[in-house]
């Protein structure tokens, strides 16, 4: 129903969700297997109005359809218990329209994208089988451009399902929340917070454990704890990434892996790329350029097939790639500050408002010009032959503020590769981590064999972390961190140049 239906009376069979009695009337909540609608009987102020009807009674109800504070509602005029069976076979017929999954064509031409619409499918449909159970469905996304690209995309499909299946505005907060993680990984703390809300909704609403959709990140051996936490609480989950794995340790533990590795891709397909593919099977979302801003974030070469199709619909859209590319550094500067908070009237604003971006890009250009002048003081350079291996002691330079270690070791190896023609091994070091930044070109290196390699040989020294094959970060105990790295100066001196 929409507002042009004011006035009008309605017969409906449906079922009672729920029943609150106020001062005033008596509100009923009426499921008629599309959506929630909210709808008052008046007997006299607090009295309970048709007693006789109880929650999860099935009821034929007419209803004269009125607006209050912007939503839509019914008042009721007669209602009596029903069949049963009317409304299980109604129920049944709007259940199985609503999880229909359309045809779409992707927005770029991609065998990979191909062979993965079975997994999409598969996802849409249990995204929308949570919003017609009245399922909340929260994202976790990695704090980054990319990640935040496909969580958004996601967002703007899934939000506007959930207004109308509840009929107004307020359930959108109930039903749907967007959790940014800082760590590369879906993380056991991560893991402990979600926990504990779904056991608390749980006691409190005798609510279904929310679904789950862990986007850019969420494919590695670190990940597997924290989901199978979550799938001992009951939830679903679906993950969309991009990042690689040696061994796939995580689509046993999770309902849709969506991840181009497992159908012969690789990372240049992005999280936000794969999550507006998957959010157009769940509903018209009309803000595609997201798909290239991530990437722009990600720095995929806009030569390769995928990030062409998608910058040229964001370029029809009004974002050229230095557009995209500011956008990119914008979000990360809102994301440092963000942290864990989802922000989501915040984030929505800087997507909206061009003075707000102006503003924050051009600090955030600020902030990072002054870190790069300390850098190039104090950064050590090694020349070994076929490559040049960068070490900054992130520990020494950083000052608590934007940007992080991340950022500065990723603008860092922007600088040096206008400067060097040769291949860059840049090395953001920290106290208790490394983070990795590697020419595009430098195809024979693998963060992922790296990192299995440091844990057989140095058990003692907690090696984890992950990310892209050439971008990404491990971490070990801080005692640990001069003979680890010395292990990875040795490793990459041995590294065999590309062809």
């Amino acid at each position: 129903m929409t507002k042009e239906d004011v006035g009008k009376t309605v017969r409906v069979v449906a079922k009672i969700e729920n029943i609150y009695q106020t001062s005033g009337p008596t509100i009923f909540w009426l499921n008629d297997g599309a959506s929630r609608f909210t709808a008052k009987a008046f007997l006299r102020p607090g009295t309970r109005a048709f007693p006789e009807v109880e929650k999860n009674d099935t009821v034929t109800a007419v209803l004269r359809i009125q607006e209050y504070e912007n939503n839509l509602e019914g008042s009721i005029s007669s209602m009596e218990k029903t069949n049963i069976e009317l409304f299980d076979q109604q129920m049944e017929q709007q259940r199985l329209k609503r999880l229909s999954v359309e045809q779409t064509a992707f927005l770029a031409e991609s065998e990979t994208l191909n062979a993965m619409r079975g997994a999409f499918e598969n996802a849409a449909r249990l995204i929308k089988q949570a919003i017609v159970d009245n399922r909340t469905i929260i994202i976790r996304h990695n704090a980054d451009c990319d990640g935040y690209s496909g969580a958004l995309a996601l967002e703007r499909s899934i939000v506007p399902l959930i207004k109308e299946q509840h009929g107004d505005s307020f359930n959108e907060w109930r039903f749907f929340r967007r959790l940014p993680s800082k760590a590369p990984y879906y993380t056991i703390s991560d893991s402990f917070v979600d926990v504990v809300g779904i056991t608390n909704e749980m006691l409190r609403k005798d609510q279904s454990p929310p679904l789950f959709i862990i986007v850019d990140t969420g494919s590695s051996e670190e990940d597997v704890l924290g989901m199978c936490n979550l799938r001992m609480f009951g939830s679903p989950i679906i993950v969309v990434n991009h990042h690689g794995f040696i061994q796939d340790h995580v689509t046993a533990h999770v309902d849709v892996h969506i991840n181009p590795y497992l159908f012969g891709g690789d990372s240049s397909l992005t999280a936000s790329m794969l999550s507006v593919e998957l959010s157009r099977m769940v509903n018209k979302m009309e803000h595609v350029y997201l798909a290239a801003l991530g990437g722009a974030g990600d720095k995929v070469n806009p030569e390769n097939k995928e990030m062409a199709h998608y910058l040229q619909l964001a370029q029809a859209q009004g974002y050229g790639l230095d557009d995209l590319k500011k956008f990119a550094l914008t979000i990360d500067f809102a994301a440092y500050y963000l942290r864990m908070m989802e922000g989501r009237a915040l984030v929505n604003e800087l997507f909206n408002n061009k003075e707000l971006r102006s503003l924050w890009h051009t600090e955030a250009e600020k902030r990072i010009n002054e870190v790069l002048h300390v850098v190039e003081h104090y950064i050590k350079l090694d020349d070994i032959g076929n490559k040049i291996i960068a070490q900054i002691d992130l520990h020494k330079i950083y000052r608590g503020e934007f940007p992080s270690y991340g950022k500065i070791t990723g603008k860092t190896s922007d600088m040096l590769h206008e400067k060097h023609q040769k291949p860059l091994y840049v090395l953001g070091v920290a106290d208790d981590m490394i983070i990795f930044r590697i020419s595009r070109t430098e195809t024979q290196f693998s963060l992922r064999e790296l990192i299995d390699a440091l844990k057989k040989e140095f058990p003692h020294a907690a090696i984890s972390g992950g990310g892209h094959e050439r971008a990404g970060t491990l971490r070990c105990v801080a005692a640990a961190r001069d003979e680890v790295l010395a292990f990875v100066r040795g490793w990459i001196e041995k590294v065999p140049a590309s062809s």
